[in-house]
């Protein structure tokens, strides 16, 4: 029996599967939902990541690597993208494939949606007729992703949902997929306001197992309440600005900001403990806008830039509008970003577009109008665009492209 395991971060998830399947009693022979236990499993056991990447992302990804490596039964492949199935195994068939808590690393709920109409239609073009793929997702994104509706396209329908218990895979721990770090952390849970439970839903060809009109109501006797007690409080406010010990990863520096967000060091009130750190850094840290820099000063310096009506207190705050608001970039500069890979001297407007057979969104009608499609349903961290002036690496191409207006103006003036 062959069952294929997607974009497994760190792999603790399969060391987990592969340590537990050593028993013959074991619950992990549950999870395939065969009427007999399965005999002679393999695992191929995947990452999204190269393998280099892997290492530098994962402190532990070595060590798991190195255990999984004593398996017999385990294959580990890198640079497997879960919508391109049929390309990476070449006619190879599963019998069961587990996604467990897929991410593009970015909020977008239709990309998801998309995305998952495309996994499940590879998954469709690499199963055996009586197998299964199983996906775990946050409570919640089943219903944001669409995700029976898009398995329901690959004639894939629901035969099971059940609550993922991650106490039941020893180590397994859901990291994401930009630095590595823990998903279901408790700043996270406090953000979301909820516990984060997930769900395994099990999918197959031929008949559902569970109505439609049910998946709601059976959603809720496993969720219970929507919002835990636990995490359904906002962060209580001291009067004092008492300063509160912010949320970090383990390993960095604990920074802190005082809970009403008023700079200790100007009075300046700030909107966010992002936006607290970085002005500490950039006004009072490094200075950039000199040693007397006060806030709330007379803004005199008016924008030139015809059409602009924004004014400034100094001469360096208006180099920064300009070269944030008003610098124009040349994407063949950056020929690492997709818009530069797919450029064109036509506007957007003046192409015909159809839909995509497998998900629907409008794709440009050119040979390359579906590569560009499909680039937007890989993880940010798929793109890794360098800098061309100082080869830094971003993972999106907003942030790449904010960071040569500066890069660019700072060469500049050198």
């Amino acid at each position: 029996m062959n069952c294929l395991i997607l974009g497994d971060g760190n792999f603790s998830f399969s060391l987990a599967l592969a340590q537990l399947l050593k028993n013959p009693a074991s619950h992990a022979y549950d999870l395939f939902k065969f009427s007999s236990k399965p005999k002679n499993i393999q695992l191929i056991c995947t990452s999204f990541d190269s393998h280099s990447e892997l290492l530098d992302k994962y402190g532990d990804a070595e060590e798991i690597l190195e255990k999984l490596s004593h398996f017999t039964n385990v294959q580990i492949m890198h640079e497997i993208n879960a919508w391109e199935l049929s390309n990476h195994f070449n006619g190879k068939k599963f019998d069961v494939i587990i996604w467990n808590h897929p991410h593009l690393g970015t909020e977008d709920f239709r990309l998801h949606q998309f995305l998952m109409a495309h996994f499940f239609h590879s998954a469709a073009s690499v199963l055996e007729p009586e197998s299964i793929v199983q996906i775990s997702l946050v409570q919640g994104q089943e219903v944001r992703w669409n995700v029976h509706t898009q398995a329901a396209r690959s004639q894939l329908n629901i035969k099971s949902i059940e609550l993922f218990n991650e106490l039941q895979w020893p180590g397994y721990v859901v990291k994401r997929n930009k630095h590595g770090g823990s998903f279901k952390n408790v700043h996270t849970r406090r953000h979301v306001r909820t516990t984060m439970k997930s769900c395994v839903h099990t999918f197959g060809f031929g008949e559902s197992t569970i109505p439609i009109e049910n998946v709601h109501s059976l959603l809720e006797s496993i969720f219970g309440s929507s919002f835990d007690s636990t995490f359904d409080q906002k962060p209580v406010i001291d009067p004092k600005g008492d300063l509160t010990p912010a949320k970090v990863t383990k390993g960095r520096k604990k920074k802190e900001y005082p809970a009403d967000l008023i700079c200790v060091h100007c009075k300046k009130e700030l909107t966010s403990p992002r936006a607290y750190h970085q002005h500490v850094h950039m006004v009072h840290e490094l200075q950039q806008f000199g040693e007397n820099w006060v806030p709330n000063r007379p803004k005199t310096v008016k924008c030139a830039v015809s059409g602009c009506d924004k004014s400034f207190a100094d001469d360096e705050a208006l180099k920064q509008h300009l070269i944030n608001k008003h610098t124009q970039i040349d994407i063949s500069e950056l020929p690492e970003s997709p818009d530069a890979k797919y450029s064109t001297t036509k506007n957007d407007s003046d192409y015909d577009y159809v839909p995509c057979e497998v998900c629907g969104q409008s794709c440009i009608k050119q040979p390359w109008g579906k590569e560009l499609h499909l680039e937007s349903l890989k993880p940010a961290l798929g793109l890794r665009m360098k800098c061309p002036l100082c080869a830094g690496v971003f993972i999106e191409q907003r942030a790449l492209y904010q960071h040569f207006k500066f890069c660019k103006a700072k060469h500049a003036s050198k």
